[in-house]
């Protein structure tokens, strides 16, 4: 997990609480926080993550096999359920996702397609029970809060570089799609660059971090998708609006912004600029099928059509309508190309008060960790709770952004995202 920071010797992390000579090396070593998990459960957990993004299963097919997913996946869920005690489970954030993966298993009674509302269910079981939770117990120091950035970081990078080599696409799952891929990119980026504001890391580090901001933003364009550019544009201004240094950051952020515009393929600035060209088929196509969703929505207003089952009820909602064309081509088994219209139409009212509730949650605890020196203009670096708040208030808001046109609703970074804001809080207050 070496990859990226490391920490001067002789230096300290960010916290006065480390007394000792600190090294991010040490994921796996003994921290001083009682009750840590064990080195085994910790490899669980960094092979899930692995797995879960980089996908070498796909190229591996002995891997295919092996069914090391699988494994991870029944020995963190094991180790989540243990710990049913834990104070994490009296986190209101954790409560509400938990409020949240009930709301999805309860479609299956009356969704249209039973087999599609399990699947999407047990995928959501799968980031609580296999991820979230075994972050909140396993990430519990300075150190290990480091590690689990860098690691982050790094799965990035090979991701960008991926989609560099393979036409904008990512790896498989849910990072096939450019869009996808193009959403994971901008949800990463933040955590690059603001990492590079914490105290103690070298100069060599802070470039490669640079380096790591800039490769993200070279994959975004590499996908060729238009939801990724407008995501990377509101990623771009949250980072001014977030650092310490507005002014500085504003004048760096519009030299490379000129110098990277300038350097991207013409066939990109054509893709972008047909944003505001209203007869475009795709962008007529979506609105379409976000008015379907929203009539799904307005039929099914408290819980919803069932948990993944847009798709499958579109077609009745298109043939009902009062614009139906007999001659048109319906949209069955087809996503809202949406998260917001995956929400309200599958989830209902029920689903998207607990989705919002979430959010305000996580809003709370990375707000007062940082709401002391948001736009100080102070030179000294972030601690690393500090920087890694900033990072995912901005990294939410791409995810946020960039999802308006995408249907992410069950992919992970929101969710896991609930893990890190704990996380974060959790060892904020330590500082104290």
């Amino acid at each position: 997990f070496d990859v990226l920071p490391k920490i001067h010797r002789g230096e300290k992390l960010m916290s006065t609480r480390i007394s000792r000579p600190s090294h991010p090396a040490s994921l796996l070593a003994n921290d001083a926080e009682p009750d840590l998990p064990g080195k085994g459960i910790t490899i669980f957990f960094f092979v899930y993550l692995t797995i879960e993004y980089m996908r070498p299963q796909d190229s591996l097919p002995i891997l295919g096999i092996i069914r090391p997913a699988l494994i991870c996946l029944v020995v963190l869920a094991f180790f989540s359920i243990t710990k049913l005690r834990s104070e994490v489970f009296t986190d209101r954030s954790i409560r509400l996702f938990i409020a949240f993966v009930c709301v999805c298993w309860l479609g299956i009674f009356y969704a249209t397609n039973n087999f599609w509302a399990f699947q999407y269910s047990l995928t959501m079981t799968m980031h609580l029970l296999a991820a979230v939770i075994p972050m909140c117990l396993i990430v519990r120091t300075e150190e290990r809060l480091w590690n689990l950035l860098a690691f982050w970081v790094s799965v990035h990078c090979y991701l960008a570089i991926y989609g560099l080599l393979h036409g904008g696409r990512g790896p498989g799952s849910f990072l096939a799609d450019e869009n996808d891929l193009a959403l994971a990119l901008n949800v990463a980026l933040p955590y690059a660059y603001f990492l590079r504001n914490v105290s103690g890391i070298s100069r060599f580090y802070r470039m490669l971090l640079l380096g790591a901001t800039l490769l993200f933003a070279a994959g975004v364009v590499a996908t060729m998708s238009r939801g990724g550019f407008v995501g990377l544009a509101v990623t771009t201004l949250l980072l001014i609006y977030f650092s310490k240094q507005r002014i500085r950051n504003l004048f760096t952020v519009l030299l490379f912004g000129v110098i990277f515009f300038a350097l991207v393929p013409s066939e990109y600035k054509e893709e972008v600029q047909s944003i505001n060209d209203t007869e475009d088929a795709t962008r007529t196509g979506r609105l379409h099928q976000w008015g379907v969703g929203w009539d799904m929505y307005l039929d099914n207003p408290v819980f919803g059509v069932g948990t993944g089952n847009y798709p499958w009820r579109v077609s009745e909602y298109e043939i009902r309508s009062a614009n139906y064309d007999p001659s048109a081509a319906l949209h069955g088994g087809r996503a809202a190309h949406s998260m917001y219209f995956t929400l309200f139409p599958e989830l209902g009212s029920v689903g998207t008060l607990i989705f919002f509730l979430i959010l305000w949650e996580i809003w709370k605890k990375l707000r007062g960790v940082i709401s002391p020196t948001v736009g100080a203009t102070a030179i000294q670096g972030d601690t690393l709770t500090q920087a890694a708040a900033r990072a995912t208030l901005v990294s939410l808001a791409a995810f946020l952004v960039t999802g308006v046109f995408i249907s992410v609703l069950y992919y992970p970074p929101f969710w896991y995202a609930i893990g890190i804001s704990y996380v974060i809080s959790y060892v904020a207050t330590k500082e104290k």
